[in-house]
């Protein structure tokens, strides 16, 4: 999220250069609760999609694959976080969604290692291969 800092002067400290920069208590009082309540919607969005994945656990299981549920729901807070910061809806896009599972769910460059069975049949006579 984005950090904001206050400046708020007193009316002494106010000259005629600071004519376009008067900041008046109601401003800052906005500002703040601008700044709460994006945080708030934030937190009851998070609050919700947790819920709805406490009461279906297999969804969440699902969804998530091999990635961990706390990383997710670190992803989801950081994702809704940006969304208010950029002016938009906090619920995440279907696009978002899929590009936070694409990544939590990545694997690490390397080989992959498949045990490959062949099926054998083995006899007196000796293996015999049914493929």
């Amino acid at each position: 999220m984005l950090r904001y800092l206050i400046v708020l002067k007193t009316k002494k400290d106010l000259t005629y250069s600071d004519k376009n920069l008067k900041i008046t208590t109601k401003v800052v009082i906005f500002v703040l609760k601008q700044l709460v309540m994006d945080n708030v919607d934030v937190q009851i969005y998070l609050s919700q999609v947790k819920t709805f994945f406490e009461q279906n656990p297999d969804e969440l299981i699902n969804l998530l694959g091999k990635a961990k549920p706390e990383d997710f729901f670190e992803g989801v807070a950081r994702l809704a976080a940006e969304n208010i910061d950029n002016g938009e809806d906090v619920q995440l896009t279907n696009k978002q969604m899929i590009d936070l599972i694409v990544e939590l769910n990545k694997t690490k460059k390397g080989l992959i290692v498949r045990e490959v069975l062949t099926p054998v049949l083995e006899s007196k006579f000796g293996k015999i291969y049914l493929n």
